[in-house]
């Protein structure tokens, strides 16, 4: 910059960096705001209730049936509820570890749930931080037009003074 004034070329460069950085921003806001929407989670809780559901409706099934087997062959023979009970205790422990696997599944998807909202309050702070910004921008730029203003103004008072001092400084040659 030539002293304190700041030249045409030089107001014009200001602009462009402050016009790429706006782009920037933009740019890196709209990677931010790109995420994946809560509906894929809430597809994906869909598709994974529907197969719990029809596992537990298999379960339900299963155990509706060996209940049934658990009757007849009580009427049968006591050492055939034997082998039923231990068929049953096999049964109840695959239902165990298959609970354990959907709460670890639960668990899981609450713990996403907790990232994506802790996502969506950065998104949501950023955007907040990029309107300030620009508003900073504005407010710049009119100081800066408004300085250039006042210094064209100035500029001109002072070519008038010297075209008023070079006609007096003729008149009296």
């Amino acid at each position: 910059m030539s002293g304190n004034i700041p030249s045409e070329n030089e107001l014009n460069a200001l602009l462009n960096r402050i016009t790429l950085l706006e782009e920037i921003n933009t740019n890196i806001a709209n990677k931010l705001i790109y995420i994946p929407e809560n509906t894929e989670l809430a597809e994906l809780l869909v598709v994974n209730n529907n197969a719990m559901a029809e596992n537990l409706i298999q379960i339900n099934t299963t155990i509706k049936n060996i209940e049934k087997i658990t009757k007849a062959f009580t009427e049968i023979s006591d050492s055939a509820l034997v082998s039923i009970n231990t068929s049953l205790m096999d049964v109840n422990q695959s239902n165990m570890v298959a609970n354990e696997k959907i709460v670890a599944g639960n668990e899981h998807l609450m713990d996403l749930n907790v990232g994506v909202n802790a996502l969506l309050a950065l998104m949501k702070k950023n955007s907040e931080f990029n309107e300030e910004m620009e508003n900073k921008k504005s407010e710049q730029l009119k100081v800066i037009i408004d300085r250039q203003e006042s210094y064209f103004h100035e500029q001109y008072k002072f070519k008038n003074k010297m075209r008023q001092v070079v006609e007096v400084l003729t008149n009296e040659n």
